[in-house]
């Protein structure tokens, strides 16, 4: 703690965050995104990712919607293990190879 107090007290006084755009991104406030709709698709683990964003000029989207190839993939678990013990629900999930996608 005593640590954490010399730090906090010999702090400099100014800006705490470098301006350098190639070092560390903008501050929210400065980052404006034009207000507009936008899909996007990205390849990932197991095929294209979609990403749709709906912003109004801010600085964050206020709708985002992600898909990732393995929300299709989920879609036909209830035809799969149909029939099945419970048991039998995680080798289908590893032959489905179902994979987060990162976002």
């Amino acid at each position: 703690m005593r640590i954490v107090e010399q730090c906090v007290n010999n702090m400099p006084e100014g800006q705490y965050k470098s301006t350098q755009p190639l070092a560390c991104p903008r501050l929210k406030e400065q980052t404006a995104i034009p207000p507009d709709e936008v899909l996007g698709a990205v390849e990932g683990a197991e095929g294209n990712n979609g990403y749709y964003l709906v912003t109004d000029g801010g600085c964050m989207s206020y709708r985002t919607r992600i898909r990732i190839p393995s929300f299709a993939h989920m879609q036909m678990l209830p035809q799969l293990v149909r029939g099945r013990m419970i048991s039998d629900v995680l080798p289908v999930l590893g032959a489905v190879d179902y994979v987060l996608a990162l976002a």
